[in-house]
């Protein structure tokens, strides 16, 4: 199977470290060039650029709170009662109804 975009970057940038100091201190001028202080900034842009961030960082927890909500159970219980079919969770909502009235 092929890298992800993420393993594909990762490698590309070990490779230019390993060119030597030249491309760290660009990579630096680069970074610092792009960076913009909230205190160079209008109330408005700030406003608008701190509700970005906020956005980002909800998006993200969301997605590590479904990344984290879609692993399967490994303790091996729950497989061994998958089997048998004892388990009331595997049966339909509806049998799950009758059950517990």
């Amino acid at each position: 199977m092929g890298k992800s975009r993420a393993e594909i970057q990762k490698a590309y940038r070990e490779r230019q470290k390993l060119k030597g100091p030249a491309f760290l201190s660009k990579e630096r001028a680069r970074q610092r060039q792009n960076y913009v202080p909230a205190s160079h900034l209008s109330k408005k842009t700030k406003e608008a650029r701190n509700n970005q961030a906020k956005l980002r960082n909800r998006l993200s927890r969301l997605r590590k709170k479904t990344r984290e909500n879609d692993v399967e159970e490994t303790s091996g219980y729950g497989s061994m009662s998958m089997e048998t079919g004892d388990d009331e969770r595997n049966q339909p909502t509806e049998q799950r109804a009758l059950i517990v009235k």
